[in-house]
């Protein structure tokens, strides 16, 4: 646990010092990335995240989503364990942890898997390996989650800057690995 701990302070602290600039046009070539995917032009749904301390900032992707039509989802913290994701309307309130939220969260508005409906999950963390090993931030949200969502039609891409790869992020049994992760240089599969 340790180990994880100090990685995560390690990253955190390299993360934020980055220019707000350079941020956000890192995170603009991430977001192009992203576009450029298979699994990006056949999701129906796009299960993405609110960031927050110089995470990748998903704009982009958000945007280029409403624009083509396909359904964003952004989560909200509903207990100590679990996160549900919701559809985004541009409402917002601040949740958990200072990170936005949905305003309007209902049976409606909620993400619910539907056999044949291709989603798309953009996963935030905090560290990340050449083997997708994922350190997230300590929670479990993502893992648990994730465990719950299967079948087909499901892609799950993590976005990280390229100084959030390292040689090797300790991982356990119940860390689930994405599909992809990618960053503004590379695409790791």
């Amino acid at each position: 646990m340790l180990e994880k701990r100090e990685l995560r302070k390690r990253i955190i602290a390299r993360r934020s010092e980055m220019q707000s600039e350079e941020a956000h046009f890192l995170s603009n070539q991430i977001c192009e990335k992203i576009q450029s995917l298979q699994e990006y032009k056949q999701a129906e749904n796009i299960l993405a995240y609110m960031s927050i301390n110089n995470e990748v900032n998903l704009k982009g992707v958000i945007d280029n989503a409403l624009e083509s039509g396909k359904k964003v989802y952004i989560p909200k913290v509903v207990s100590k364990t679990e996160m549900k994701f919701y559809q985004y309307d541009g409402s917002f309130t601040e949740g958990s942890f200072g990170i936005l939220e949905p305003e309007k969260c209902n049976e409606e508005t909620l993400y619910t898997y539907k056999e044949k409906s291709n989603t798309l999950v953009i996963i935030p963390g905090v560290a990340f390996d050449k083997n997708r090993n994922r350190l997230g931030y300590g929670g479990g949200f993502y893992d648990s989650f994730l465990g719950g969502l299967k079948g087909a039609g499901i892609s799950k891409v993590a976005v990280a800057y390229e100084l959030q790869i390292v040689d090797e992020v300790p991982s356990e049994g119940h860390d689930l690995k994405p599909d992809a992760i990618i960053t503004e240089k590379r695409i790791i599969m």
